[in-house]
Formats: C-alpha cells, sequence, structure tokens
C-alpha cells in the first residue's frame, strides 16, 4: 500500500491526499439559495407586515381620550350681586355667648311650638322667633308670644343683602324661611 501523501500546495493548510489522487479536492462554493434581491424583498415584505399588524393592534385597543367636562353654562340669567342694607323689625327670644347655649336656646321654643332659629351677631348669637318688615307687626306677634308666658324682646336689625334676596324675604310669607333667609344675610 502507498503511503499517504501529506503536502502543502501553494497554502499554509496541511491537505490530506491518497495515493493516486491528483491535488487538493477544492471545494466549490455552494450558490446562495436567496437571491440578494429577493432578500431584500422578503425583509421589506416582513417589515410591511409587522407595520400594519402593529397599527391594527392599536386601533383595536385604543380607548378614547377622556376629556373634562366643559364648563356648564348656565342658561339662567345672572341675578344682580348689588347689595343693600335691609332693616327689619325682629322677636327676639335670648342673646347668648355661645353657639351650643343658643341651639338649646331653638330647641327649647320649638318644643313650644314655636318658630326659631339663631342668629350670629356681633360675637353673640340672638335666638330669633320672627323677622317682621314693620315694629308694629312685630309687637304685635310679640303680644301673642307674651301671653303664652315667653318672654320676648322686639328690635331692629339691620342686615345686607342682594336686592334680589331682599325682595324674597319681604315677599316671603313662611316665618321659619323668613328667620333662614335673615341669618344666612348676617352670616355673610
Amino acid at each position: 500500500m502507498d503511503e499517504l501523501d501529506w503536502t502543502r500546495p501553494n497554502s499554509d493548510v496541511l491537505v490530506w491526499q491518497m495515493p493516486g489522487e491528483e491535488g487538493p479536492a477544492v471545494s466549490k462554493k455552494k450558490k446562495s439559495i436567496i437571491r440578494p434581491a429577493a432578500g431584500a424583498t422578503i425583509v421589506l415584505s416582513a417589515l410591511i407586515t409587522g407595520t400594519l399588524f402593529g397599527v391594527t393592534m392599536i386601533r383595536a385597543v385604543n380607548v378614547e381620550e377622556i376629556k373634562p367636562p366643559a364648563a356648564v353654562v348656565s342658561e339662567v340669567p345672572v341675578q344682580e350681586t348689588k347689595r343693600v342694607d335691609v332693616t327689619v323689625s325682629v322677636i327676639q327670644g335670648g342673646l347668648f355667648s355661645t353657639k351650643e347655649a343658643a341651639k338649646k336656646g331653638v330647641e327649647n321654643a320649638k318644643a313650644k311650638k314655636i318658630t326659631a332659629n339663631y342668629v350670629s351677631s356681633e360675637g353673640q348669637y340672638m335666638v330669633l322667633y320672627g323677622v317682621f318688615s314693620s315694629p308694629d307687626e312685630a309687637k304685635s306677634a310679640a303680644g301673642l308670644l307674651e301671653e303664652q308666658g315667653t318672654a320676648v324682646y322686639v328690635k331692629d336689625v339691620t342686615a345686607s343683602m342682594t336686592e334680589a334676596a331682599a325682595k324674597t324675604m319681604t315677599e316671603e310669607t313662611d316665618p321659619q324661611k323668613k328667620i333662614n333667609q335673615l341669618k344666612e344675610a348676617m352670616s355673610r
């Protein structure tokens, strides 16, 4: 048997040859299965498909923006804010230095079936049994309360309120609502 021949024809790599073979076996370069133009087309198609899929998913999942509600514009005409001083006659059932004492005075009056509420005035609390547009009306109503054994005092009180509130208070017939309106006006 012939011996194997290790040669280096024109290279630094050893090539193994069987006896009787001529020169080193040269491997042929494989041709690319995918041509460069076809590769670019595949990459471009993948990008387009991915983009279309992404846009479709965003549209499918996209939630509408929640916008804060716009300011509601009132269709009711704005009332005048011009303030006027209104003087009314009141029936006072007591004057207290604390709110708690005034509330107790109101509860006692309501237990006797007397319309009452307290009003803050100059750091003190007045318990009122009625609000009237004239001193004569107030004195007449105070006389009825005194006949029932309730001590009362008639006096004039001035409160600042809008013209519309003053008109509403003079037209009001419910005594409790009149007292409440005066309390609101005096609390400002």
